[in-house]
């Protein structure tokens, strides 16, 4: 990570370092993925969900912009989930992650706004957002396949959980 590119948040960093070592998480089940290896998961995310005026020209080279990400998300996504953190508190959130987004054990990503991009199974990685001692503000969950998305804002208070290809419109909690 460039420490000079000024939008790492080295606090949600810390903050889930010291989460994953509190809850004795294994290396094995939830990591910091590859410093060699996150540009491309990066780029990958913002092609893959965000709308990108410059889509053609690529990202450029420097660090991938993932802050404020969900303002611009692609329109052809289908939101398949909605839940309102005012309406169902933080806990229900999470556990609205194990309904609908994905199964237990499947492997995920975890981007923050920040730009710290994790790799973990889902299970771990949301015991990991349940536990953190300071506000995510936002983050992304992504399959591995690059196929879901969840969104969490603490602006809005929201959690949706959008797919590639068609859907019947979201369900509230």
């Amino acid at each position: 990570m460039n420490p000079k590119s000024g939008y790492k948040q080295p606090e949600i960093r810390k903050a889930i370092a010291d989460t994953v070592k509190r809850l004795g998480i294994s290396g094995a089940r939830f990591r910091e993925y590859s410093k060699t290896g996150y540009r491309r998961i990066l780029t990958r995310f913002l092609y893959a969900f965000v709308r990108c005026p410059d889509r053609q020209k690529g990202i450029p080279d420097g660090e991938p912009r993932v802050a404020f990400a969900w303002t611009g998300l692609r329109p052809d996504l289908d939101m398949i989930h909605s839940v309102s953190e005012r309406d169902c508190g933080f806990d229900s959130l999470l556990r609205e992650l194990f309904r609908k987004f994905a199964p237990e054990s499947s492997p995920v990503y975890l981007i923050t706004g920040a730009g710290w991009v994790y790799f973990g199974f889902l299970d771990e990685t949301v015991a990991v957002l349940g536990n953190l001692t300071t506000d995510p503000e936002e983050f992304y969950l992504v399959t591995t396949d690059f196929k879901k998305l969840a969104v969490y804002c603490a602006d809005g208070e929201l959690l949706q959980i959008f797919r590639t290809g068609p859907s019947d419109g979201p369900e509230g909690c």
